[in-house]
């Protein structure tokens, strides 16, 4: 039997997202096999990651977060700003109210500033947090270790001086399997400091298995690390990636990634039981 199945394609600087709720599809029906399938750019819809949303029910919107070869994932805060679009879009939200998005790391606010930037509030789980040994990465030249940081996923953060740098896919894809961060892996981040309160952030995504356009839990964690060891003078700063700007910014002891969201188009896809 078939079935038709609603989808929105949403994007966020570039990460883009397959977002389905539970009026349409079980999240139980979300198979590994389906969602890297409905993932790949090619034979698929395309997607770096598939969000179900649960909206029926009287409590919080809940997410659950897929990465596109099909395993989950704690959290993604681009995914998370995609589906306060999707809920604002549906009207399950609106714009002049607290909203709050709940994943698998806790309860999330959101915001929409007149200009339809959407901001997200990320939590950190410091107890994951763990030292790292330059030394035992074997870093090439030029390139040099930051920390790493648990902002609801985790992720290395290394630094370079380089306008660019060729090699950090490949980089990234030894980084990301290396035992030090154990069977789970870590994302892997590359800034380059642009002035005292402006980075470029690169990232190697786990899960997506390649280098993406932006990462949201990335470019705060290396916003994090640049508070922590460069003492910036704003608590705002300004992030630039391959898919467009970022903010993070700390405020009221809160710590909040925004930045733009667009639906890039809606769809039906066939179920096939």
């Amino acid at each position: 039997m078939k079935k038709i199945i609603p989808f929105a394609k949403i994007e966020a600087t570039g990460n883009d997202f397959i977002i389905l709720d539970d009026r349409e599809i079980a999240a139980a029906l979300l198979s590994p096999e389906m969602i890297k399938n409905w993932c790949d750019r090619h034979f698929g819809i395309g997607a770096d990651g598939l969000i179900h949303v649960s909206v029926s029910g009287p409590t919080t919107p809940r997410m659950l977060f897929f990465n596109a070869d099909g395993s989950r994932g704690a959290m993604c805060g681009n995914g998370l700003r995609a589906v306060a679009l999707h809920l604002l879009t549906i009207g399950v939200c609106h714009k002049k109210h607290d909203n709050f998005i709940e994943a698998d790391d806790g309860l999330h606010r959101f915001t929409v500033d007149e200009q339809g930037r959407i901001s997200v509030e990320l939590l950190l789980n410091e107890q994951n947090e763990k030292k790292i040994d330059a030394a035992a990465l074997d870093l090439p030249a030029g390139i040099e270790l930051l920390g790493f940081k648990q902002v609801g996923v985790p992720h290395l953060v290394l630094k370079t001086e380089l306008d660019e740098f060729a090699d950090f896919e490949k980089l990234g894809r030894r980084l990301r399997s290396h035992p030090l961060f154990g069977a789970q892996g870590t994302n892997v981040n590359l800034i380059r400091m642009v002035d005292e309160n402006t980075i470029k952030v690169r990232t190697y995504e786990r899960g997506v298995e390649g280098e993406t356009f932006s990462c949201g839990t990335g470019v705060t964690a290396c916003a994090l690390l640049c508070w922590e060891c460069f003492s910036p003078s704003q608590k705002t700063l300004t992030v630039q990636t391959r898919g467009g700007i970022l903010k993070v910014e700390q405020k009221s002891g809160r710590l909040w990634l925004g930045g733009p969201a667009h639906i890039v188009f809606i769809g039906q896809k066939i179920l096939e039981n």
